[in-house]
């Protein structure tokens, strides 16, 4: 009897989950209306706080931001990663293909990827992060719903922990510093400052890969906690089939939409009564409230918002016409986000435009509609000729050689 021989290949058209394209495309936004307000100053010079702008329109703008956006639309990448892992997974087990090696090829490629636009493109990366962590997927994807839930809870709480953590260690470093430490920070902020707007590309480089990327690695003991929580809620909602059978999940997701909901909009309000001085705690006590806030936040307004869109895509089919065009980026996830940041570079950094310092808030919204605007129209065009982005195509010959 001749051998069977198993392979797998590509997720085809026709496999593809579709809302998973929506949710993508969707999040794409706010991940580049975040950057964007990255890229507009140094890592050292970021305002943190409503008051440190001037402009009462970037001051509103800020909290907008912070309240509706912020670290929630990079929560919606991380979960969907997760989910992404187990459609992996499911499709190599039934190939007969042994999941770890497979994955682990594929995690190595996107830190490759992450790396690369980490050191010679951007200090935000975030595909390093996501192909660490993707290495406790692997040794979790076996365990039961109620372990999930466990590990869920563990790293949920770790991350809060990290998080307050990171915000009195930046506490401490801007008030207890002598003088001279305080010093040698002024000369970082002023050679950051004027090597992004007037160096060159190698300049800019050397200061990221010897002035930055400590700092960046030691933040890793804060992020891979955070989005382990989103990749196990991905894993634990595709094990039990909500985007497969969203209508028969509906009184499961109208539950999740309420709680997350009610829950998220009370720790918001909170959040605004401090970062406005209706609440006063000491000033070492709001920083830490106030970056727990976030945290907490950013993963149940993630799950809201999740939640919200697939009840509309399940119950009204105006809503799937009116999103489907975010399907395009959705379907283009790696190729769009490593573009956005090849825009921003070419924006404000000196050897391109040169508009670091030079852009508000308000520029920077409207920059973010017409970059993103113009992504749906090239991912459009790009799908109506190939099968996969660039990125993707890429990424999945590397993963699936020789198979």
């Amino acid at each position: 009897m001749k051998e069977t021989v198993f392979t797998i290949q590509p997720t085809g058209l026709e496999e593809r989950i579709h809302v998973l394209d929506f949710l993508r495309g969707f999040s794409l936004f706010g991940v580049l209306l975040v950057n964007m307000t990255l890229f507009r100053t140094t890592i050292f010079e970021y305002p943190r706080r409503i008051f440190d702008y001037a402009e009462v329109t970037d001051q509103w703008i800020f909290l907008i931001i912070q309240i509706f956006i912020s670290g929630k639309f990079i929560s919606v990448l991380s979960f969907l990663f997760g989910l992404g892992f187990f459609l992996f997974m499911e499709r190599a087990e039934q190939k007969g293909l042994s999941v770890v090696p497979l994955y682990r090829r594929r995690l190595l490629y996107l830190l490759l990827f992450g790396v690369l636009h980490l050191v010679f493109v951007w200090n935000g990366d975030i595909l390093h992060t996501y192909a660490l962590a993707g290495l406790v997927l692997l040794w979790l994807r076996k365990k039961t719903l109620q372990t999930l839930l466990r590990w869920m809870t563990f790293f949920f709480v770790l991350s809060a922990f990290m998080a307050g953590m990171a915000a009195w260690i930046e506490f401490w470093a801007e008030n207890m510093l002598d003088q001279k430490l305080l010093q040698q920070q002024a000369f970082y902020s002023m050679l950051a400052w004027e090597t992004y707007s007037a160096g060159s590309f190698w300049e800019i480089v050397q200061f990221r890969f010897f002035y930055e990327l400590p700092n960046l690695l030691v933040s890793l003991l804060y992020t891979i906690p955070f989005v382990l929580v989103l990749f196990l809620a991905g894993l634990y909602a595709g094990r039990r089939n909500i985007f497969r059978d969203i209508e028969g999940n509906l009184p499961f997701l109208r539950k999740i939409w309420l709680v997350t909901g009610v829950s998220g909009m009370v720790i918001t309000i909170f959040y605004v009564c401090i970062e406005l001085g209706v609440l006063q705690p000491g000033l070492l006590q709001a920083a830490i409230l106030l970056e727990v806030n976030k945290h907490i936040s950013a993963i149940l307004l993630s799950f809201f918002y999740m939640s919200s869109l697939l009840i509309l895509l399940a119950s009204k089919r105006i809503s799937q016409m009116v999103f489907a065009p975010l399907a395009y980026l959705g379907r283009m996830t790696l190729t769009n986000y490593l573009m956005q940041s090849l825009i921003c570079v070419f924006i404000f950094y000196g050897f391109g435009l040169g508009y670091l310092g030079k852009i508000n808030l308000a520029g920077v919204l409207a920059l973010t509609l017409i970059i993103y605007t113009l992504q749906v129209v090239f991912s459009y065009f790009w799908l109506k000729r190939f099968r996969f982005g660039p990125m993707e195509w890429f990424w999945r010959r590397l993963t699936y050689k020789n198979i």
